[in-house]
């Protein structure tokens, strides 16, 4: 997956947290990264990063950062689990450039609850997903980061509980989280268009209902919409829409 930036954070068991940021360098372009589930080889956190020039400026640049222990509001112990709590606003994004949150929670960490929510509002969870790292033995929580705004905000909630045990069968699922990045890449279109422009892209890709299909020469039509340019006309030739008129109601 290309993309434009990265935020990554660990989380510890102790409340501390290491937060590392990476931006594409002119120099080597935007960043190539694969999740922790597509390669079995040795890598340095929750990505595989497919250029070795950023992989170096990872694995320097995260041993630099420094574990800062969160406040009491944003890490509590409960009885029988922990919950993490964290916001970020202001993430800088343009058009047709992705970026990436990741969270790892600490090792043998198994999430009870998860909520990755729009701060403006707030009955709107964003899709995620989560991973299971087989090498470090933990969970890792990744989110997307699209707006048409130029700017992505989110607040993130996660309870989770620590069990040795039976993580290597522990298992997360809810409405909004699923294992695969890939599965729902067309949700982005709704925070990168517009409604009208949504509903566009969602005709387009839209299947047809039928494969009988019928050519005509010529096609009446009323009032309509060509390429964007308003027509009335009695009669168009098949040949100014490009072709043949596929007609899938027959």
């Amino acid at each position: 997956m290309l993309v434009h930036s990265l935020i990554v954070e660990q989380l510890n068991l102790d409340g501390t947290l290491k937060t590392f940021r990476m931006r594409s360098s002119p120099k080597y372009g935007e960043i190539t990264v694969a999740f922790v589930d597509e390669y079995e080889e040795p890598r340095e956190g929750p990505f595989y990063f497919l250029d070795k020039n950023y992989a170096q400026s990872y694995i320097e640049g995260f041993a630099e950062c420094e574990a800062r222990r969160l406040g009491k509001k944003y890490f509590r112990c409960l009885e029988a689990s922990y919950e993490i709590s964290i916001s970020w606003y202001n993430i800088s994004t343009k058009s047709n450039e992705l970026s990436i949150y990741s969270l790892s929670l600490p090792k043998y960490a198994i999430p009870k609850r998860l909520h990755i929510t729009d701060p403006h509002n707030c009955s709107h969870e964003f899709q995620r997903y989560l991973l299971k790292d087989e090498q470090n033995n933990c969970f890792i929580v990744y989110l997307l980061c699209k707006s048409r705004y130029g700017q992505f905000h989110f607040d993130l909630s996660c309870e989770f509980n620590i069990d040795t045990s039976n993580f290597d069968l522990a298992d997360y699922k809810d409405d909004f989280t699923t294992d695969n990045p890939y599965k729902h890449r067309q949700d982005l279109l709704k925070y990168t268009l517009s409604a009208e422009e949504q509903v566009k892209v969602q005709d387009f890709l839209q299947p047809p209902t039928s494969v009988n299909y019928i050519n005509y020469s010529t096609v009446n039509i009323q009032n309509s919409q060509i390429g964007g340019s308003l027509i009335n006309a009695e009669r168009v030739n098949a040949e100014q829409l490009g072709g043949n008129i596929h007609n899938n109601n027959a």
